[in-house]
């Protein structure tokens, strides 16, 4: 705590002296517009009658002297005000080069508030697009049944991609009897209003015991030589964070959060493995792989 109160002390020290610093410069630049005044008022004076270069001396010192005087008192003004409109915008021009700077540094292309917005945008097309042409499909989340195991373009596209292209894909979900689904199926319900009781049905369980029966299918329907491109598989007491949709050198991950339903939690867009949150990311989903298992049966 006293280097947290020392280290907010000593930026507002800075930022005061930094005040100081440019009511100094204002003061100087205002003495040095009315000198100016002075001077040329005076050179005015004595250079009457005078031809030649002397006598464009007083215009010269006087337009100097206004000028100087100007720029100091719009820029006291600005100050006042708010902030000078010109240092605005050579904020905002800096913070959209850290952006995009941060942007190809971490690979994030994209940020969408809520899930529900990147669905609105593209409606899952994206993703299956890129999946057509994919090499390696990695899917993880608590239960992938709407838009993924219930959907009949995915699953093609997917059987496409194991057989015709021996594309590697791995499926990852929660089990469906393990105490993490179970309490994050009470806690849903909390969040959408739902009678505790309803909870017991197991909802969550059955969505993904679904998705569950519904990939095996898809594995069974392959030719035996691309089965071994097609795993799913179940982890059982560790906490998934975030939704991870890997095609490739793309990203779609989708961040889970306690207070609020799948649908509501943001959403980012990150390409190129070798940037940083790619590599977590795919990192993230290399570590629940490890600790999965197949489901029974």
């Amino acid at each position: 705590m006293p280097s947290l109160i020392t280290g907010r002390s000593s930026r507002r020290l800075q930022e005061v002296r930094g005040i100081d610093v440019l009511k100094g410069a204002n003061l100087t630049f205002s003495l040095a517009g009315l000198l100016f005044i002075v001077v040329g008022v005076l050179l005015r004076v004595l250079a009457s009658g005078v031809d030649g270069f002397i006598e464009a001396l007083p215009e010269t010192s006087l337009n100097i002297g206004v000028s100087i005087l100007a720029v100091s008192i719009v820029s006291v003004l600005w100050r006042q005000v708010g902030n000078d409109p010109i240092q605005q915008s050579v904020d905002e021009l800096t913070r959209v080069i850290d952006l995009f700077v941060d942007s190809r540094k971490t690979g994030v292309m994209r940020i969408h508030e809520k899930r529900q917005d990147f669905v609105t945008e593209h409606g899952y097309e994206l993703l299956r697009e890129k999946m057509r042409s994919a090499n390696k499909i990695d899917l993880m989340g608590r239960v992938l049944y709407d838009g993924w195991a219930n959907n009949t373009e995915v699953v093609d596209i997917l059987k496409e991609a194991a057989v015709i292209r021996n594309c590697q894909i791995r499926i990852l979900v929660l089990d469906p009897d393990g105490i993490v689904a179970k309490r994050r199926d009470t806690q849903e319900a909390r969040l959408k209003g739902v009678e505790l009781q309803a909870v017991q049905t197991g909802r969550m369980a059955a969505s993904i015991k679904s998705s569950i029966a519904l990939f095996k299918k898809v594995r069974q329907e392959l030719p035996p030589a691309a089965q071994t491109n097609f795993t799913v598989k179940v982890v059982q007491d560790v906490e998934m964070y975030s939704q991870i949709v890997r095609i490739d050198d793309y990203l779609w991950v989708h961040l889970y959060l306690y207070h609020l339903t799948g649908g509501s939690s943001p959403s980012l867009e990150i390409e190129g493995i070798n940037t940083s949150l790619f590599k977590k990311y795919a990192a993230e989903f290399e570590e629940l792989w490890h600790e999965a298992k197949e489901p029974p049966g």
